[in-house]
């Protein structure tokens, strides 16, 4: 499925990519890059330049509900 195409779009970028991460929800910060929430506190505390959600559709608007709560 969707997994195939992010390993593919990793192995093409030369910066790392976090793949398989259990995501609660993703939320814009000041500087417009990307927050993530889950169970793992290293990388909640950081931001990125993208995040790709490869998940099904109802499962994709409920990690976005606060950025897009039409979704």
């Amino acid at each position: 499925g969707m997994s195939w195409w992010m390993e593919q779009i990793a192995l093409q970028l030369r910066a790392p990519v976090l793949q398989r991460i259990k995501v609660e929800s993703v939320a814009r910060d000041d500087n417009g890059n990307w927050r993530v929430d889950c169970n793992d506190e290293s990388i909640n505390a950081a931001s990125y330049d993208a995040v790709c959600l490869t998940t099904p559709s109802w499962v994709s608007s409920k990690i976005i509900r606060d950025i897009n709560p039409l979704a």
